[in-house]
């Protein structure tokens, strides 16, 4: 997200003042120091950071982001942002019915996942007033309401099905291969041909992720961790950099002619590689895909 924001205000789509709002769910510090930089580099050319924190709160959060869309309301500005299942931000524009709103890719859940909030048209579940005043305000949840008021969608993924119909989607183009500094490069394993993309694994509700995650951390050449997690597993090379997974699979990709496979827990990082025809790209949650299992691998001299 924070790359496709780089490249709005590169190109002009975003002007100067604006007022960077990053949000998080449940402290400030929780992403990691790569995600951080990219954030400081925004924040450098804002007016001013004001963050927003999940956990502090439907209220708190909800007239903080309704001043902020009334001042771009007032000064004729726009509001940009990726999520767009929060209620902060739905309760914030039905406060300014008249704020301009456009979205951004939030990744893979834009696209692959299309029984999740962001493409449901479900009310908020569970008891007390404020989830019955959300369910009485936004009877098909809060997704669907923010759907209605995009004026277009900014994406890095276009041929693909999104939140919003096509003739709202702008694409937007990221120089992956210039994200990587010469040190990340020379840290790059070679001969690497098959890769774990990591996840974010505590948000993952399936049970069976530790068992097929160690399968993958024993099967693959490499693994690439997602910036918001630090697990991190022995006997596998590890590569950590400050770009983004894609930069790291574009740049492997670019050292020889062999095909790659990566395998992912429905990871956004595969969309940037559909249809390329070297790169086969293995979802481990999906059922369809065929991994050995650990109890078979344990007991099997292969």
């Amino acid at each position: 997200q924070a790359l496709i924001v780089l490249e709005l205000i590169r190109r002009g789509v975003i002007r100067r003042p604006f007022v960077f709002v990053p949000l998080y769910q449940s402290r400030v510090d929780e992403d990691s120091a790569s995600v951080r930089l990219l954030y400081d580099e925004i924040a450098r050319q804002a007016r001013a950071e004001r963050p927003v924190v999940e956990a502090a709160g439907l209220a708190g959060n909800t007239l903080r982001l309704a001043g902020h869309l009334l001042r771009c309301v007032l000064t004729r500005g726009t509001l940009f942002a990726a999520a767009v299942n929060l209620y902060p931000f739905a309760l914030a524009l039905k406060v300014a019915p008249f704020a301009r709103y456009r979205s951004f890719d939030d990744g893979s859940a834009n696209i692959q996942l299309r029984s999740t909030s962001y493409h449901g048209e479900q009310p908020l579940e569970g008891a007390g007033m404020k989830r019955a005043l959300a369910r009485t305000l936004f009877p098909k949840g809060s997704a669907a309401y923010m759907r209605t008021r995009i004026e277009q969608h900014y994406t890095i993924f276009p041929g693909q099905r999104n939140i919003v119909p096509p003739q709202k989607l702008l694409p937007v183009t990221v120089d992956w291969g210039g994200l990587l500094s010469d040190a990340e490069v020379a840290a790059i394993p070679s001969q690497v041909r098959t890769i774990l993309v990591g996840s974010v694994y505590h948000d993952i509700p399936d049970p069976r992720v530790n068992r097929l995650y160690e399968w993958a951390t024993q099967t693959c050449d490499a693994y690439i961790p997602h910036p918001r997690n630090t697990r991190r597993p022995h006997g596998i090379p590890v590569i950590e950099t400050r770009a983004t997974a894609e930069a790291v699979v574009n740049y492997i990709l670019s050292q020889g002619p062999g095909c790659l496979t990566l395998y992912h827990f429905n990871s956004s990082v595969t969309l940037s590689f559909l249809g390329n025809p070297r790169v086969l790209c293995k979802d481990l949650l999906d059922t369809e895909t065929e991994v050995l299992s650990l109890e078979d691998r344990m007991i099997s001299p292969a």
